[in-house]
């Protein structure tokens, strides 16, 4: 599904970010990648940006030198601590007086609202949410945000295209768009799945525990990084069935030195946060990738993260843990998955997503290697990427 992009480019967009927003420890640099990336002529798939626009670092909003003939987009990141540190008033003043001042507010990282975000938070700290345009990591946004009340909200991929541009910034990977998918015909190994796994949120280990008993789970090569959230997520559950089967410890891979650094939430490759890419060795000795994303739930918030990605860019069939629509939604972008529409039900997506793995073909097929590989040409697409953000775009374009 493409987008007509060749309209004239009759508008300017001058967007500013402040040094302190993009370094440790506010550090918040995804936004700046997704530009990155849109610049970058991997593929010819003919995009062009339909405005013109720079990207604009400074000390502080202050020293912006404002100009009449563009759009000023000045950016804050949604961070309680470097909303704290920003010259509202300064902001606010601009935009009084200028009819060309857009105020961003970027949560493109998230979609938690109302979290830290709520009125009397913001109150206390003057951030003055209607006066913002919010992005936020959707694909779709079925319901009105409540609390706080923003200018206008936009979902968009701009975070999961930002993690995109960094996994390709590695060397092993700076040539992903030129190496063949990771699915060929009859395929056949001995693990059919790999399953990763971050933080333990509640329905990770929920399916973990139900592929278990379901015999799942031994088809799987399976990691799982911080498995214990206690004293971190109010979710935890200390009488978890996972607990008693697994224990409390990381569960890693090491068939390579690198598998091992990869999935060792001590190793120097996991300090200041957790990895972007894939082990290319395991998705050769696998058949497909079971993601687990952030939330699974029922919520109208289309809440995908760049989770779903890193398997369709590598070029490997994807099962799908999370929210109800998010296949669907990706399915309208021309994107491709393996099995029914479990993840359209309204309950039991957990039991049918591991009856849809059982039942996924021992050999893989000619027919499965052409829909991935149609997958993978999509993820590399400028043109899928604009138009996941195509919404806000329009909005600076039309003030």
């Amino acid at each position: 599904m493409l987008f007509n992009l060749t309209k004239s480019i009759v508008k300017k967009i001058n967007f500013i970010f402040e040094h302190r927003s993009v370094r440790p420890p506010l550090e918040s640099t995804k936004s700046q990648q997704f530009f990155k990336f849109m610049e970058t002529d991997r593929i010819d798939d003919g995009f062009v940006f339909p405005f013109d626009y720079t990207i604009n670092l400074v000390d502080d909003f202050k020293d912006w030198r404002m100009s009449n003939s563009s759009i000023d987009v000045f950016v804050v990141n949604m961070n309680i601590d470097n909303i704290k540190i920003v010259d509202l008033d300064y902001l606010y003043g601009l935009q009084d007086n200028s009819s060309n001042v857009v105020l961003w507010a970027d949560y493109s990282n998230e979609s938690l609202f109302p979290g830290n975000f709520t009125n009397n938070n913001l109150q206390s700290i003057n951030f003055q949410s209607e006066r913002f345009v919010c992005t936020m990591l959707s694909l779709q946004n079925n319901a009105d945000i409540e609390e706080p009340k923003f200018k206008k909200v936009f979902p968009v991929w701009m975070f999961a295209t930002g993690v995109m541009e960094d996994i390709l910034a590695r060397t092993n990977e700076q040539h992903l768009h030129k190496i063949p998918p990771f699915t060929w015909p009859r395929k056949e190994t001995y693990k059919k799945f790999f399953f990763p796994n971050r933080l333990g949120r509640a329905h990770r280990l929920d399916l973990l525990v139900e592929a278990h008993q379901k015999g799942l789970l031994q088809q799987c090569e399976w990691t799982f990084m911080v498995p214990s959230t206690e004293g971190y997520l109010d979710t935890y559950d200390s009488e978890h069935e996972y607990w008693k089967l697994f224990g409390t410890n990381h569960r890693g891979i090491n068939h390579t030195e690198f598998e091992d650094d990869w999935s060792n939430p001590d190793s120097h490759f996991n300090q200041g946060g957790p990895h972007e890419c894939f082990p290319m060795t395991v998705l050769e000795r696998t058949m497909a990738v079971i993601i687990s994303d952030t939330y699974n739930n029922d919520h109208p918030i289309l809440d995908c993260s760049e989770k779903i990605l890193k398997p369709l860019m590598y070029g490997m069939p994807v099962f799908y843990n999370g929210r109800k629509g998010v296949l669907s939604k990706l399915k309208q972008y021309g994107f491709w998955f393996p099995g029914d529409d479990y993840n359209d039900l309204d309950t039991n997506r957990t039991t049918r997503l591991i009856e849809n793995c059982l039942e996924f073909e021992d050999v893989i097929s000619k027919e499965t290697t052409e829909h991935v590989a149609n997958n993978k040409k999509l993820m590399f697409d400028r043109n899928i990427h604009y138009s996941f953000s195509k919404d806000f775009f329009d909005y600076l374009l039309d003030i």
